[in-house]
């Protein structure tokens, strides 16, 4: 049993947010921190909506329901896809922006490389090796997933990359609002499979943005960790302490 317990994606990605915006009024060299906390604020704003267009009794019998589908059984597995798709969609955005921004760039814009030279030999963010697992494991279980030709990495990627090698070549079925998923594998399934692999997808993307802006910032910079919150919560740490554990729930 893990003795640690991952927050919520919103409130990570508002946390990451939040850090990047301070980050940046601080130290106004790391301009791409602006638009990064922008793309994390946009991603903790994606909340879960229930749709009532009209209440079904006023409806006149000779009348077209339009609005059928989104009351059938799987209107909340609709509705949550939707969610899904848009949340690892600003993710995925933001994690591109990082690897083309010049200023963490070494030279050679590919994970692999990025990676290898600029965050290992650090360890592997907690939780995170266990994510990668959890993907792999779902890929099994999936008949959609089982039935496409996916090609694996051009090299063998680290340890720090492992994830983003499974995610890059399933991406395009399901990122940018692109829902090529199925409906779901079984009808009386709740939670679908295809949602738990954007989800478990969708934090791999944030982890490895953690893990870039690591290698990508000194360690000697120091802040107020959870600034916006009462004085008795906050404390003075390193910017490597704060981004090595800001995906955690904390006492």
């Amino acid at each position: 049993m893990h003795k640690y317990k991952l927050k919520s994606l919103n409130q990570h990605c508002f946390d990451l947010s939040y850090f990047c915006i301070y980050t940046h009024h601080k130290h106004t060299e790391y301009s791409h921190l602006k638009t990064l906390a922008e793309w994390f604020r946009l991603a903790s704003r994606i909340k879960k909506v229930q749709l009532f267009p009209y209440r079904s009794e006023k409806r006149h019998a000779d009348t077209n329901d339009l609005f059928h589908y989104m009351r059938a059984d799987l209107n909340k597995n609709n509705i949550d896809q939707v969610y899904d798709l848009t949340l690892f969609s600003y993710t995925w955005s933001a994690y591109e922006f990082l690897l083309s921004n010049q200023t963490i760039n070494p030279g050679n814009k590919t994970i692999y490389n990025l990676l290898r030279l600029n965050y290992e030999p650090f360890k592997n963010l907690i939780g995170y090796n266990d994510e990668v697992r959890e993907l792999r494991k779902q890929f099994r279980f999936s008949k959609f997933l089982r039935s496409q030709e996916l090609k694996g990495p051009p090299l063998k990627p680290t340890r720090s990359s492992r994830g983003m090698y499974l995610i890059d070549p399933i991406r395009s079925y399901f990122a940018h609002l692109a829902d090529h998923f199925p409906v779901g594998m079984d009808y009386h399934e709740r939670y679908l499979l295809e949602k738990k692999i954007i989800e478990t997808s969708t934090r791999i993307v944030i982890l490895t943005v953690q893990m870039l802006l690591l290698a990508s910032m000194p360690e000697n910079l120091e802040y107020i960790d959870n600034w916006w919150k009462t004085t008795t919560y906050r404390k003075r740490t390193s910017l490597h302490v704060f981004l090595r554990t800001v995906h955690l729930e904390t006492a």
